[in-house]
Formats: structure tokens, C-alpha cells, sequence
């Protein structure tokens, strides 16, 4: 009802009870936005754990690739939710799997990547993963991309390309 009657107001032309009710509306926004965001950690989070339990069932056991793809796509999942720790082990797991295709590969490469370029300790081992990832797909961009970025850090914190 308020609001109603806030809009009414507003569409009136009373200005002080108009801009009461568009700062209530730009922090209610604002509020939505946050949870929104928290929701999207919590949900990425879930659709990793969901991908990494499917990549345990029977059915992808017996199908190397689709089981190297349910991690990769795990580990991506994590790497959304922040939770670095899974996203690396998964996308090693995703890695060794024997018969996963080269572009599943190369993503899961990426994504260690991603996580090893934000240490300065580990920029190098970041780098042979983005340049691994490029030798199984040759046309992934996020690979290219990503080693461009790292050989521009390197270079300006002086280390070797």
C-alpha cells in the first residue's frame, strides 16, 4: 500500500516523499542484487558438487570422456563459487582422466591456470598450463587469452617469457 501510495505521491509531484521512496527502492535494489550474488556463489557451489558426484556414478566411470566432462565442468563451477581448492583438484582429476577429449583437457588446463595465475609464486606454472591448454585446442580463446595476460605480469615483475 505504500508503495502504491509512494507512487501516487510521486506521480503527484511531491518531491520529499518521492525521493524517500526511490532511496527505499535504490537500497531494496541494491539488497536484491547482493543476495542474488550470494545465491549465485551458493548455486555454483551446488552445480559443482552435483557435476563431481555425477562424474562418481557407474555410467561415467564406464565413459571416460563424459566423466572427464563432468569434472572439468565441476571444477569451472567452483572456480565461479571462489573455492579454489576444489576447483583445482578437480580439474586435475579432469585432466588425468585417460580418454577425455583434448578440448575437455585444454579447459580443465585453463582453469588451473586461472586459479595459478593469481599468486605471483605460481605465474609459471600457470603459463605452461595456458600453453598446454593451447596444444590440445589451438582455437580456445580463454587459453590464448590468459597467456597473453600472463606473459604481460611476467614481464613486468621482470621473469622470463
Amino acid at each position: 500500500m505504500r508503495i502504491v501510495l509512494g507512487l501516487v505521491i510521486a506521480l503527484a509531484g511531491v518531491p520529499a516523499f518521492a525521493g524517500d521512496w526511490q532511496e527505499e527502492k535504490a537500497v531494496f535494489d541494491d539488497y536484491k542484487a547482493k543476495l542474488a550474488d550470494a545465491e549465485n556463489l551458493q548455486g555454483n557451489a551446488a552445480k559443482a558438487a552435483a557435476h563431481q558426484a555425477l562424474a562418481e556414478h557407474a555410467h561415467c566411470q564406464r565413459l571416460g570422456y563424459v566423466r572427464a566432462w563432468r569434472l572439468e565442468t565441476a571444477a569451472w563451477y567452483y572456480l565461479r563459487a571462489g573455492r579454489l581448492d576444489e576447483a583445482t583438484a578437480v580439474a586435475t582429476a579432469a585432466i588425468g582422466v585417460e580418454d577425455a577429449k583434448r578440448d575437455c583437457k585444454a579447459k580443465a588446463h585453463s582453469i588451473l591456470a586461472q586459479i595459478l595465475g593469481r599468486k605471483p609464486d605460481t605465474i609459471e606454472a600457470a603459463k605452461q598450463h595456458y600453453e598446454k591448454a593451447l596444444e590440445l585446442d589451438p582455437s580456445y580463446e580463454v587459453a590464448r587469452d590468459g597467456l597473453a595476460d600472463v606473459r604481460k605480469a611476467m614481464e613486468s615483475k621482470g621473469g622470463s617469457d
